[in-house]
């Protein structure tokens, strides 16, 4: 028979790593933390934790989210505090496309895709009389018929996206009280439109399930001689991956 510490220690002492069962399964989890993990937290993450701690201070009766309907009486209620926006140039009528310039960068959309969402800043401005949209923006360029508001334009992708599609994706480089920032100046309430392809935090989660079932795998080696030494070249040879 083969003595597995002798072929272990000859291994060694010819200056090959022989590597546990241990120490592949953790050099593996780091492995995949780092090919998926992700630049900020999770914008999912982020508001279930947000939520359960406002939940926990929120006087009785206080609720953390609004719908639309409330999105949009508050942002009426904000607009009709404030002036006029002044008029440029010259106005170019257009009802089938909403023209917009977010912090100096062009954006158009169709006023059909704008009112599929049903929600959102742009959607009551669609709905709103030219006079009153002016109340909504920081600035009218009357020539093009454009509306100007002083927002980052990068952070507005995630916005022109959601009426592309209705969901909300997290670019990783994103902050998430930035991006929740946004979403709030928009009057978009991101709880049922989040996508899970990259705000949600479940692989975490599922990386830990997998960690746990290999700590709860049955080790046939428990009660062999050298039973140990066997199970790691066991392991070595056999999935060698991890």
């Amino acid at each position: 028979g083969i003595c597995w510490s002798t072929t272990l220690h000859a291994f060694t002492e010819s200056g090959t790593l022989v590597a546990t069962s241990h120490g592949i399964r953790r050099i593996n989890r780091h492995n995949r933390a780092n090919r998926l993990s992700y630049a900020t937290q999770r914008l999912g993450r982020y508001l279930r934790v947000k939520r359960e701690r406002l939940e926990r201070s929120a006087s009785a009766g206080g609720t953390f989210e609004d719908g639309c309907a409330q999105a949009a009486d508050r942002l009426f209620a904000e607009d009709e505090s404030t002036s006029t926006t002044e008029v440029i140039t010259h106005n170019i009528p257009s009802n089938q496309f909403l023209r917009l310039n977010v912090g100096g960068i062009h954006f158009l959309l169709r006023a059909n895709t704008v009112n599929e969402r049903r929600c959102g800043r742009l959607y009551w401005m669609l709905r709103a009389p030219h006079e009153q949209r002016l109340t909504m923006v920081d600035a009218y360029f009357d020539d093009v018929n454009e509306y100007y508001f002083e927002r980052p334009p990068l952070l507005f992708h995630v916005i022109y996206q959601f009426y592309l599609t209705g969901l909300i994706h997290q670019p990783t480089y994103v902050c998430p009280q930035d991006l929740l920032d946004e979403l709030d100046y928009w009057d978009i309430v991101p709880d049922t439109y989040l996508a899970s392809c990259c705000c949600a935090d479940q692989l975490i989660a599922d990386h830990q399930s997998e960690d746990d079932e290999e700590c709860e795998k049955p080790n046939y080696f428990k009660n062999l001689r050298c039973g140990e030494y066997r199970r790691k070249v066991w392991n070595l040879i056999e999935e060698p991956s991890r």
